[in-house]
């Protein structure tokens, strides 16, 4: 028997488009005593959201649905797909088993996720899981499937034994698992109805990343092996619908729990394993007639380098140390007063490189998805020789190819020289378009403007004239530099037809530090799920595994210069703001973690910074309303996931 995983990257409701893709992979792989697998939801793409409310919309997927089963001849399909079940018009979220051109079977979703972005018990109705409701014989193996959350029902199983070593003996044995777990679980846990009478596991699902997710998965999986010992197969979605990002990354876990594979992840991928039968000579615990097994992958299905087509540029080279491109790898100096940085600069012996270079393939890949799937092939944004619009550039020149980005410097009166050629060293580093645009004459024709009527409305007002110029100063002035340079981008999306790439930050969202109608304009937000220090760590991780032969791709003076909004003379973001470093440890522990005002205070910040920043936080919610989507690489992002009011107490 041979087993396929398809790493499907379906857009959302293009049922007919992603009916075709299905159908062209059962084409190449229908074959006698061959199982093609799916993720959840692979026809109609995670989630559909509200359009599962319309009839309409479930009638096509009933329709597609059948349609793809036709196709299915010699083989066997695991589909994930709504099945609306016609005797008590029950929506399910399921997994269709399909064989012999029809649809032999289904097993339904048990455990709906109804947190963060999820909102499954909306739409779905949830599985009522018996002994061997989630099992199906394939090819005469029995197979326990178990769709995404259900997987999660794993978290009270007992713990993974640890290795301990024997001071007198030296071996090293492990702790006795904890017994009778089964009675600790829910009735509703299809781990828990489930009997011991199978031979494998597979988990259909539409897991979203984050950086930790995959750890997660894996923990939950071995302690599901470790329980029933036998080996399983996790079959993940990839790819990006809006600003929720699959990563895949799917898994075989053989009998003896040990992670067998792991997929390269974010993009779609096939690869196919032989079930080759084991001969076991161990009675099963529970006497359950199963038959032994491991996976293989097979020689013509390796895959792919971890370093994805979309990560195009060179890799260091260590072994170049001693040369003078060793510059390459910034030899770090003592940092101004106001960085946050010994901490910021990117250090390989405090920092995992590997979940950096997960996030930075996830950020490419969701950019690129955005753009494709919304039907655009070009994106601009703003350059202002920072750091935030300088790390979007590098995403979206991965993401979409340097000839497809044009980057615009739009100087005001108060922008530094520095500013702007860090901003065209670095697009010709990238070799991206480069356009300067000063703003300084409509900014200049709009204050006096601005002025004389905000005179005329103070005079009539009876209000203070002074205050009022005063005002025009120190606010009013930043945000229309800031609007002008939205209104001269938008144009240039319009004209040219290109993606609008918004540059702000975590940190700068959270507490408001944006203009709204200005910065915060824009179609995607691509690093708004990182703070400012995340940032750093991302630009330093690019620079020491990715860059050029002869210098640093993104330039050293824009990872060392002090931010600054450059709205007004000598304008720094400390003076608006604490050091980032403090900034963005209360920002996590708030937003993140949950950690009311008491709790802050108990973990060391002065009171008057937390009274000073959570105001900010409150304050900005409906700036966050209607800011664009942020590409969510967090457990708590921004958007869809976080629901709260703007008008509250």
């Amino acid at each position: 028997m041979k087993v396929t995983i398809v790493e499907f990257n379906p857009k959302v409701a293009d049922l007919v488009n992603n009916t075709r893709r299905i159908r062209s992979y059962i084409d190449r792989y229908d074959e006698k005593d061959h199982l093609l697998v799916f993720p959840e939801l692979a026809l109609t793409g995670y989630s559909p959201l509200d359009l599962l409310i319309a009839p309409s919309f479930l009638q096509r997927v009933q329709t597609c649905t059948l349609e793809i089963a036709r196709t299915v001849k010699k083989g066997t399909v695991l589909l994930g797909a709504p099945f609306l079940e016609n005797k008590t018009n029950s929506l399910y979220n399921a997994v269709l088993v399909l064989s012999d051109r029809q649809i032999k079977t289904h097993i339904v979703k048990t455990l709906l996720p109804n947190d963060d972005i999820f909102d499954e018990e909306r739409y779905f109705t949830a599985g009522t899981p018996t002994k061997t409701s989630n099992i199906v014989t394939i090819s005469g193996y029995k197979w326990f499937v178990l769709i995404c959350k259900d997987l999660w029902g794993a978290e009270i199983l007992p713990p993974i034994p640890r290795a301990r070593r024997n001071r007198k003996t030296g071996l090293i044995s492990k702790s006795a698992a904890i017994p009778c777990w089964r009675s600790q679980l829910s009735k509703s846990n299809p781990i828990a109805a489930v009997s011991d009478h199978f031979d494998g596991i597979i988990v259909p699902s539409a897991s979203p990343f984050t950086r930790d997710k995959l750890e997660k998965r894996l923990h939950l999986a071995r302690l599901l092996v470790q329980s029933h010992s036998k080996p399983l197969i996790y079959v993940n979605q990839c790819g990006a619908n809006d600003e929720i990002l699959y990563d895949g990354r799917s898994f075989i876990i053989d009998a003896s729990n040990k992670v067998q594979h792991v997929f390269p992840g974010f993009h779609e991928t096939t690869q196919t394993f032989l079930v080759t039968p084991v001969r076991n000579n161990k009675k099963s615990p529970s006497k359950s007639p199963s038959k032994s097994f491991q996976l293989t992958l097979t020689p013509s299905e390796h895959p792919p380098p971890l370093n994805s087509p979309d990560i195009t540029l060179t890799k260091y080279d260590d072994s170049q140390a001693n040369t003078p491109s060793s510059r390459l790898k910034p030899k770090l100096k003592p940092k101004p007063k106001w960085l946050p940085l010994h901490d910021i600069a990117w250090n390989k012996s405090n920092q995992n490189e590997t979940e950096y270079e997960a996030i930075l393939r996830a950020l490419v890949m969701g950019v690129s998805d955005y753009a494709r799937k919304t039907g655009f092939t070009k994106a601009v944004l703003g350059v202002s020789g920072g750091i935030d619009s300088a790390l979007t550039l590098v995403i979206g020149a991965l993401a979409l190819g340097a000839d497809n980005i044009l980057a615009i410097a739009l100087p005001s009166p108060y922008s530094s020289k520095t500013s702007i050629t860090d901003a065209k060293a670095l697009a010709v580093s990238l070799g991206v378009r480069f356009q300067k645009i000063p703003i300084t004459a409509p900014f200049t024709t709009l204050k006096p403007i601005l002025t004389a009527g905000f005179d005329e409305f103070a005079r009539a007002s009876h209000s203070n004239k002074t205050s009022r110029r005063k005002a025009m100063h120190t606010i009013t002035e930043q945000n229309l530099q800031a609007r002008l340079r939205a209104l001269i981008l938008m144009a240039y999306s319009n004209e040219t037809g290109s993606l609008l790439l918004a540059t702000g930050n975590k940190s700068e969202i959270a507490v408001g530090y944006t203009t709204l109608y200005g910065d915060l304009a824009g179609s995607l937000a691509v690093i708004g799920d990182l703070f400012k220090t995340e940032v750093y760590h991302l630009a330093h991780f690019i620079n020491n595994r990715y860059a050029p032969t002869t210098k640093p791709l993104i330039p050293k003076s824009i990872l060392t210069k002090e931010p600054s909004a450059e709205l007004k003379p000598n304008q720094k973001d400390t003076d608006t703001l604490p050091p980032y470093l403090v900034l963005d440890d209360l920002l996590k522990k708030y937003l993140l973690l949950g950690y009311d005002e008491a709790k802050l205070i108990r973990c060391g910040f002065k009171r008057s910074l937390i009274q000073t920043v959570l105001p900010l936080i409150r304050n900005s919610e409906y700036k966050r309303f209607q800011a664009p989507p942020v590409l969510k690489v967090s457990n708590r992002s921004f958007g869809r996931g976080r629901r709260i009011p703007i008008v509250k107490s």
